[in-house]
Order: structure tokens, then sequence, then C-alpha cells
């Protein structure tokens, strides 16, 4: 359901999918008792145009208008292997997290971009809260979480997506037995080695949000509740884990949000492409005794280039990210170099 466009996904069938996952027993939200308050959403806007927005706003002026990316020179390519879309938030690319808090609280509900999105990009899960309980999990807080929930989504949605390419890889006749060909076997061992780099930095990256950030401040957070005496120390404690949770999973920083972005991109689109490496490489075993069709050579060397791209892209913005993590654990928080 969820491979199809934003537009077309049955949000009554998400719904009922979702009740009969909670409803489960084996599940561990069986015996939660708001289990039915977790409603299923659709978002309007990318994960990543929508916190590129938040932080625009602390240096661009607002506007309710239809076209809000307009009035903010949002440009459209995000995602897109080779964009270089310029999002500009601070000086230095990053937001504090009250100015972070702020802009949550006047973009959360709107949307505006109209390049074709897809249900798993779009998904995202709200919670009815009621009074009083809404004066500490307000719609503000709901919003950072469906933030996190979104990431941490994206990243298993990539992860999976690698690891049905490395089931094709280990599957197919093709890809495993020897071609006794040099160059196919050392263009086989580059897609390997590439596949394998880009499932190892998507797990390490979901290990590091999740236990290196998220496990720890929720345990800080639960600490903190247990001694406090007023609800606005209630309030300031979950803001600031939420406002921490965001930054360390480097979601407040425009630099670091649009690197993360095209690595994930590019991972996406590797994986997609695998059905082409394929034929590309039946054509290459069946033209080792007669390599003289120029049309199928030519159409060859389009997909050796291509992956070319892919591995030159992908090699290139790791280094880039890596930098940028050892500047900003200077600058904004030392988290970052356990990643």
């Amino acid at each position: 359901e969820l491979k199809k466009p934003s537009s077309q996904v049955s949000l009554t069938k998400l719904q009922s999918l979702l009740d009969l996952v909670l409803r489960n027993p084996s599940s561990v939200a069986y015996t939660d008792p708001f289990k039915e308050d977790v409603k299923v959403e659709m978002s309007t806007v990318r994960l990543v145009d929508q916190l590129l927005r938040i932080i625009n706003v602390e240096t661009a002026p607002v506007s309710r208008t239809n076209s809000f990316s307009e009035s903010l020179g949002i440009r459209k390519e995000i995602g897109r292997i080779g964009d270089e879309s310029e999002y500009e938030g601070s000086e230095d690319g990053s937001i504090s997290g009250e100015r972070f808090g702020y802009a949550v609280g006047v973009v959360w509900n709107v949307g505006g971009s109209k390049q074709p999105l897809m249900g798993i990009d779009a998904l995202t899960l709200d919670y009815t809260v009621t009074f009083p309980l809404s004066l500490v999990i307000s719609r503000k807080a709901l919003t950072k979480y469906q933030l996190l929930f979104r990431h941490l989504l994206h990243l298993k949605y990539v992860e999976q997506l690698l690891c049905n390419t490395w089931i094709e890889h280990s599957k197919s006749f093709y890809w495993r037995k020897g071609s006794g060909h040099p160059t196919i076997e050392a263009w086989k061992s580059r897609v390997f080695a590439l596949r394998q780099r880009m499932l190892v930095f998507v797990q390490q990256f979901a290990y590091y949000i999740t236990n290196e950030v998220l496990e720890p401040q929720w345990r800080n957070l639960e600490a903190n509740l247990a001694k406090v005496s007023t609800v606005d120390q209630v309030l300031q404690y979950h803001s600031d884990f939420l406002d921490t949770c965001l930054k360390e999973c480097m979601l407040t920083n425009a630099k670091l949000l649009r690197t993360y972005s095209k690595l994930a991109s590019a991972c996406v689109l590797f994986s997609n492409n695998t059905e082409k490496f394929m034929k590309s490489l039946t054509i290459l075993e069946s033209q080792v005794e007669s390599v003289s069709d120029p049309i199928q050579i030519d159409s060859q060397d389009r997909t050796l280039q291509l992956f070319e791209k892919f591995e030159d892209y992908f090699l290139y913005h790791i280094k880039l990210l890596i930098e940028c993590l050892n500047f900003y654990s200077a600058t904004e928080t030392v988290q970052f170099l356990c990643l």
C-alpha cells in the first residue's frame, strides 16, 4: 500500500492494518490502554523538505500563502542525485533548540511540495491527546515526535531495500557464479562492495540514533521526571529531551541534513537500479565470447557509467559527512563523534 503515491493510499486500509498490529496479543502495545488513540496520517511534504523549511523560519519571513515554498525561496529538486539545493538556516546551517521549537510551531501544518510523494515517504502517526495531558504533550511536541518517527521509518525502509538487494544478488545465478572474465569479476566486486558500504552506513546510522541518542536521552528524561515538583519543570524537561534528540539526530542542522539526505537518496536509487545492473551483467556474460556487437556494448557502457556515478557520489558524500561531523562535534555537540 505504501508503494503507491500518497494521494492514492487508502488511509482506511492503513488504519485497519495498524489496528490489527496494535491489537495482536504478540504486540508490545497489546496491553497499552492508549493504543486506540494512535492514528495514521499522510504528510503532504517530505521529511527533509519539512525540516529545512522549519530551519528556514529562523531567518526567512513566514508566509501562510499557498506558495509557501516560493516565499522561502525553496527549490524543489531535493532528493535527486547531483542536487545542490540551497537551504540556509542560520549562518552555519544550524538552529538552536528554542528557535527550532518556535519554527516547528509555525510550519507544522504547512503543505506545499508538488513533487510526487510516495506513501512510505508521507506516512506518519498522530496521537489523540486529551486535556489536561495536552498541556505537556502539545501539538508542537507531537510534531517533534513525528519528525523523529519519520526519520527512523525512512532509515528502516532504506535498510530493507538494501537487504532486498543483497537477497537478489545472493540468489541470482549470474551474480553468484564466477565468469572467468577479470573485467566482469572486478565490476561485480565493486557492486558488492558498494552495496555493503551502503548497508553498513544505514545500519550504523540507525544504531547511533536509537542506542546513542534516543535511549540515553529517554533514560535521562525518566530520571528527571522522577524528581520534579511542578508542571513547569515537566514541560521544560520534556522540551529539552525532544530538542536534544532532534539536534543529536542531525535534524536541526541544514548542512548535515542535506548530506544525509543525499546519501539516503543514493542508497534508494542504487537499490531501485538493481534490476538494470542485473540485465547488464547478463548481457556482459553473453558477450564474453562475442564482444563485437556495438549497440549492446554501447548500452552496457552507459550502465557501467551509471554505477560509477553511484560509487563516486556515495563515497564523496560519506567523506563529506565525516568531515562535517568532526567539525560540528566541536561547535555543536560532542555526540556526533559517536557516529
